[in-house]
């Protein structure tokens, strides 16, 4: 059984990399080739060790030469970055961005899944060049022409082209209005802004560090980057072996959630649930929702 995992933090992330000899001492985790934010899939599968009570899931370490240990039921892959939240001068306060090779990239990952069949379709039939002063509008039609400010940048909306992101999975129905925001306000830029995006929307916050005596201790000023809050990452978590009874990957998936019954989820079932992802876990930093979706049909 295959789960197609949607993260979106409800407080700023940081998955890192250890210091580092940058402008920023503790960065966030990136992709090499494309700079874009990410989540290890060992820190994400850490995670889910450290609170699971099925801890032989995740496989078992060799103790000697005569023990070869055994490895892990289930696999998780890198988390990867699909919508980053950005700051409008509207009346909604941020949307939405991605961009062409994100969501190009995450349509080819859950190709022939019929839960973006249409999404699929409409997006192989786009085949616009997206200027880096144009903006599209996924979920709902804006006048082409109009003006749209994120962040310093002023955007001209492009026609639609029928573009809907299927987002009702990504926010619980528990909270409506955020759905209901989600639905409305996904914009996709060009891959540069994106990458723009990436690279100075994030949070950077000064910290120090005190000493035992209550000073702040010598070179304990440092900076430490942060994922934004309401960022929406996605992975998959699939079993790596065959299960008689339960699926691995959903009972792991259930000890952090619950299982979501809907008419739609006889078709599609989804896990919803609340982690903490990443460093800072007694300033409250990481609190990450997550909605696992089955990607193939059937219960």
């Amino acid at each position: 059984m295959r789960f197609l995992v949607f993260y979106r933090n409800e407080t700023p992330l940081h998955m890192g990399t250890g210091t580092e000899l940058g402008v920023v001492d503790l960065p966030i985790q990136r992709e090499k080739h494309t700079g874009f934010p990410k989540g290890e899939a060992s820190s994400i599968k850490g995670t889910f060790r450290s609170i699971s009570e099925h801890k032989d899931y995740f496989g078992k370490e060799s103790d000697s030469e005569s023990d070869q240990g055994e490895p892990g039921k289930i696999c998780f892959t890198d988390a990867r970055i699909l919508f980053l939240p950005v700051k409008s001068s509207g009346k909604e306060l941020f949307v939405w961005v991605t961009c062409p090779f994100v969501l190009n990239r995450f349509l080819n990952e859950i190709d022939g899944s019929k839960r973006f069949e249409n999404l699929t379709i409409k997006f192989r039939e786009w085949e616009e060049t997206l200027d880096d002063n144009k903006i599209i509008m996924i979920g709902k039609n804006e006048n082409p022409g109009d003006k749209k400010i994120l962040e310093d940048f002023e955007f001209q909306v492009q026609e639609n082209k029928e573009l809907k992101f299927p987002s009702d999975f990504i926010v619980s129905e528990k909270d409506k209005y955020l759905r209901n925001k989600i639905q409305n306000d996904i914009y996709m830029v060009s891959n540069d802004m994106f990458s723009y995006f990436c690279e100075f929307s994030t949070e950077v916050i000064t910290r120090i560090k005190i000493g035992d005596n209550g000073v702040v201790q010598d070179g304990g000023l440092f900076t430490e980057e942060f994922l934004p809050e309401q960022t929406v990452l996605y992975n998959f978590v699939e079993d790596m072996q065959n299960c008689d009874k339960n699926s691995f990957a959903k009972t792991i998936l259930e000890e952090q959630g619950e299982e979501i019954k809907e008419a739609e989820s006889n078709i599609f079932p989804r896990v919803e649930g609340m982690i903490q992802l990443g460093g800072d876990t007694t300033i409250g930093k990481g609190i990450t929702s997550f909605v696992a979706i089955k990607t193939e049909e059937g219960k």
